[in-house]
Parts: structure tokens; sequence; C-alpha cells
């Protein structure tokens, strides 16, 4: 989380020495650009395979759902006696719609649709991180092998354990709404940048704090952005403010609802207080206390979900492999990360497993795998089975 306050200088003090693994790993990119096959399509279902077996071991053994599932089966079940305007008059009514609207489409239980959404969520986290890295960073081995890590990161197994889909699936539309707005400005394309707001809508109704979350990373990216990007039209090089504008927007219906709609005026008056709230908390103290709190760190990493530290000591290499890369699409994935490490430092204690579930950990992860592997020299070939 505090990498970033020293990272400028650890790239300053190795410029010299990593001037020739950069190179190397320039040239990777680009061969993996250039040697597309169907193995790429095999690894990936191969991914989303191990993924469905992590998601999915503990209904073949028979272990009931955990976490937040009584809520969602009790709103699902209030839904069904009081209609489906109950789904107004909670954080997430969008999310809430939908599962009713697949529930009756479907007709089957409760349970069983939620046993079966964790599987779905898994595959469609598996497939999105896949698209947005090969996209985004142009290296097909870097999206496989993220796709590969991300079947079995905290984003499956914290979403299993604690059964937070609202964040699980707002996390999907998050990577299919950046995924959007690079494709708008690659192609130029009005079409893509009116998805990527459509998708950041989407978001909103779906969860609220990932909303949140992403107008901040656009934000970031926005300002990163006008900084280095010299080659694109005056009309596209702004593209990522206009996207941060129209997602912006996004309030102005809910807000209008809420004031028709008793049950959105509540949760909208809610939705406000609790933001009120954590901003007239926000402050580096909190980042203090949270290291004071023996029981808080021994359930984030010494036992829980979050215990995976070869996982984190390969992301601070992925991170410093990305920094010094300095292209625009990689200021993404960057701004990405800088909004979570920097929301840890001073955002309320006990909150701060939003933002680790944020994180692109899985990216930063296989990006300081093979920059390793590249910089020992273990491998020089350009398959991406490698």
């Amino acid at each position: 989380a505090t990498q970033l306050l020293w990272l400028p200088i650890i790239v300053k003090w190795g410029t010299a020495s990593s001037r020739a693994s950069l190179e190397l790993t320039a040239s990777v990119r680009v061969m993996s650009r250039n040697q597309r096959t169907s193995r790429n399509a095999a690894l990936c279902v191969l991914a989303i395979a191990v993924g469905i077996l992590v998601c999915s071991y503990r209904l073949i053994l028979g272990y009931p759902l955990t976490g937040d599932v009584q809520y969602y089966m009790s709103i699902l079940r209030e839904m069904d006696r009081l209609g489906v305007a109950h789904a107004l008059s909670t954080d997430r009514p969008l999310l809430f719609l939908v599962l009713h609207s697949v529930r009756a489409c479907l007709s089957i239980e409760v349970e069983a649709l939620l046993n079966y959404l964790q599987i779905v969520l898994t595959c469609a986290l598996t497939s999105s991180t896949y698209l947005l890295i090969d996209f985004c960073l142009k290296d097909e081995r870097l999206a496989i092998l993220s796709t590969f890590l991300a079947s079995i990161s905290p984003h499956v197994t914290v979403g299993i354990r604690y059964f937070i889909i609202g964040n699980w699936l707002a996390l999907i539309l998050l990577m299919l709404l950046f995924f959007a707005l690079l494709k708008s400005r690659e192609a130029e394309s009005q079409r893509w940048a009116f998805l990527a707001i459509v998708l950041s809508w989407l978001i909103l109704g779906f969860h609220f704090p990932t909303w949140l979350f992403a107008i901040l990373v656009l934000v970031v990216y926005s300002l990163m952005s006008l900084r280095k990007v010299k080659q694109l039209s005056q009309a596209w090089k702004f593209l990522p403010v206009r996207i941060t504008i129209g997602s912006l927007l996004a309030i102005v219906p809910a807000f209008l609802v809420s004031m028709v709609v008793p049950e959105m005026s509540a949760t909208f008056q809610d939705a406000w207080s609790k933001i009120v709230a954590n901003l007239s908390q926000v402050g580096p103290i909190n980042f203090v206390h949270f290291l004071q709190d023996e029981v808080l760190l021994s359930s984030y990493f010494a036992k829980g979900s979050y215990a995976i530290p070869v996982t984190y000591a390969l992301s601070l290499f992925g991170l410093y492999s990305l920094y010094r890369i300095r292209e625009d699409n990689a200021q993404l994935v960057l701004s990405w990360m800088m909004v979570a490490s920097l929301g840890i430092l001073v955002i309320p204690r006990v909150e701060q497993w939003r933002l680790l579930y944020m994180m692109p950990i899985e990216v930063l992860a296989a990006e300081g795998v093979i920059y390793i592997v590249m910089s020992t020299k273990l491998l020089k070939g350009s398959c991406v089975a490698d």
C-alpha cells in the first residue's frame, strides 16, 4: 500500500541497471502481439476451469453459503412477497432487480440461484481480466498469467467466503468500463465511449462504493493522461475527462427518481450520509490505528483471505515494472493501483479490506513473475505457452 510513496526513488536509483531489462520486456510485448494463436483460447479456458474448481469445491462438499448470503436471500424473498418495488429500498436496487428477473426466467429457488451465481461471476472475472490486460498492455503472456492468477485470487476467495457478489460483479463491470475507455480512445469511437458511460451507470446501480472508486480512478487517469498523451487530437485527448463527467451525471437521474419514489429517497439519503460520515473520518491517522490493531491485522493477514505474502511480494516487482514502461495504457493500471494504495492510507479503519479487494493484485503479480523471469534470463522465447 505504501510502495507508491517510495517507488519514484527506487526507479531513479535503478534506472541505469534496469535499462537492459526494460528493453527486453518491450521486445517481449512486441513478440506477444505478433504471435496470436489458438493456444491463447485454450489457456484461457483452462484458467476458467481452474476458477470453477476453486469456486465450486464448497458446493461439491455440501458446505452452506456464508457471509452476506442471508441478506441477499431475505431481500429476494421479500421481493416475492412485496413485489419488485421492494428492491428500490435497498442499497443496490439494480442488482436485486436483475437477480429477481433471472430467477423468474429460470424458475429456480433463491439458494440455487446464489450457488450458481458464484460460478458465473468467477468465469466473468477471469474472462474480463484477460480481455482488459490483453488489450490494455498488449501482452498476451501477461494477460494469460493474470487470468490464471485471477481464478485463484482474493477476488474469488473473498467473494465466496463473504458472498460479496455486489462488489464482485461491480469489479467485473469496472474492468469492462476500463476496456471500453481504452477501446474508444484507440478506435476514436463514440460508441465505445458511450458504452463506458453506460457501464459506469450500471456500477452505480449494482454497488455504490465501487462506483465511487471508479470515479476516483477515472479522475486520476484523466489527469495523468492529459500530461502524457500528445499524439491524439484535442477531442480524443480529453476523452477520459468526458467519460468521467458522463459517469458523474448518473447522480442526476438517481436523484430525480429518489424525489419521486419514497423508497429510493431513503436509500439515497442513507448513501449520502454514509459518504459524509466516511469523509469526515478520512486521515492518515487511520492507517496508524490500523497497524496498531493486532486482532484486525491477524484476521486480515495472518489467517484470513488476504494471507498471500508471495502474491504481494511479486506485485511489488510488477508495479515497479509497470511504472517504468511509461506507456499511456499502463497509466490506467497505475491510476487504478494509486487510488487503492493511497486510499488505504487514509480510509477509516475496518474499511481497508474494500480497497484491498479492489486492487488489481493478480495483474501486478503476473507482471512481477514475468519481470523476474525475464531479468534472470530464464525465458528468452516468445512462445505464449511457455
